[in-house]
């Protein structure tokens, strides 16, 4: 009778097949390692970023609330994240009108130093502008970079990465956009069912944002109202109103989506503009088209809409990032496209175009009805 042989493992397959599999979960352990440190360092950025604004935001609360000068340079220590942030807030005068304000956190990340800055200005205008425009003199460029990134990208932006800024869509809203830090370019519409998770969204979770398939800007700016008719004293309350954004550019794949955020005496507004192109990359995409405020009454008791513009650049006409009655092939994000609301009996004030030490632009030109 034939028996088949006994087959089995031997000692050395065994040892093999342990030594291989040790190598395996060694590996794995090591990428676990170095995700989890990945997340920490993004953790510790936001919290970073979190720090420089709320040194800058008290800083403005402040000298709303005590109107008397400007605010004192700041140095703390804060704990958290497991790592220690140092914070400082600087200030500077920028010539007789306003002043600078710098918010830098330093702290130890796990690849070495790190630091986060953010900026702004305040116009010593009084406090009640602080909100006002901030311009740069004639003939010349902005005094103040943006914070931001791209000079197109409005202020409320969040930073998450030095590429990448997170837009809510309104204050209270569960969606947004992602930009792009250098070219002031939306990359994707986010949106969740909670609070968004800064982490995901930085790393831009498939299961939050979806990539733009079409190249997108931003136009914004904010709407202010004047019963006396002066760019000066625009403090009064403003009525709920909306933003459209009409293009004259064809094909579009979609409309313009426009938000507007209201608070008592201003209303921001931002819109997403798909561009006129196929290709994301596209150099020369474009949208032209023109932007009106709806749901005022016009006429006789009602108001006036008046743009915000002016040739500070001193090159004979007004561009897109000038604020022009309507827009000719836009390519990048624009902010500071700001409106003044005056009763229907009130002339557009005619203020003064941003020249010199002046912070606050108040020239405008008759835009509605």
């Amino acid at each position: 009778m034939n028996r088949s042989p006994v087959r089995g493992t031997s000692l050395v397959e065994a040892l093999i097949a342990l030594v291989v599999m040790a190598v395996g979960m060694l590996a794995a352990l090591g990428l676990q390692a170095r995700l989890r440190g990945h997340a920490d360092e993004v953790r510790q950025g936001l919290v970073a970023l979190q720090l420089a604004q709320q040194t800058l935001d008290d800083a403005q609360a402040d000298w709303a609330l005590n109107d008397t000068g400007p605010p004192s340079p700041q140095h703390t220590t804060v704990e958290r994240e497991g790592a220690r942030f140092d914070v400082r807030r600087s200030v500077s005068a920028i010539g007789t009108s306003g002043w600078a304000l710098q918010a830098e956190v330093r702290w130890d990340g796990r690849s070495g130093p790190e630091q986060a800055v953010l900026q702004h200005v305040l116009s010593a205008g009084g406090p009640s502008l602080w909100a006002a425009l901030v311009e740069g003199p004639l003939g010349g460029s902005p005094q103040w970079a943006s914070p931001t990134g791209h000079a197109g990208i409005p202020p409320q932006a969040q930073r998450l990465s030095p590429q990448r800024l997170w837009l809510r869509a309104s204050a209270t809203a569960r969606w947004g956009w992602l930009i792009e830090s250098h070219s002031g370019r939306v990359t994707h519409t986010c949106e969740s069912s909670g609070e968004p998770d800064l982490a995901r969204l930085a790393q831009a979770d498939a299961a939050l944002c979806t990539p733009q398939s079409q190249p997108s800007v931003l136009v914004s700016g904010h709407v202010r109202l004047s019963r006396a008719g002066s760019a000066d004293e625009a403090d009064d309350e403003v009525p709920d109103l909306g933003v459209q954004l009409h293009l004259t550019s064809e094909p579009h794949l979609s409309p313009p989506v426009c938000t507007v955020q209201r608070k008592r005496t201003v209303v921001d507004y931002q819109c997403a503009v798909l561009l006129r192109s196929p290709s994301l990359q596209d150099p020369s995409a474009y949208w032209s088209g023109r932007t009106d405020l709806t749901g005022l009454p016009f006429g006789d008791g009602g108001f006036r809409v008046c743009r915000h513009t002016g040739d500070r650049n001193g090159n004979g006409e007004i561009d897109n990032d000038e604020h022009p009655a309507s827009y000719r092939r836009v390519q990048a994000s624009l902010r500071h496209q700001h409106f003044l609301l005056v009763p229907h009996a009130l002339p557009c004030p005619r203020g003064v175009v941003g020249a010199g030490d002046a912070l606050r632009h108040t020239a405008t030109e008759q835009h509605q009805p």
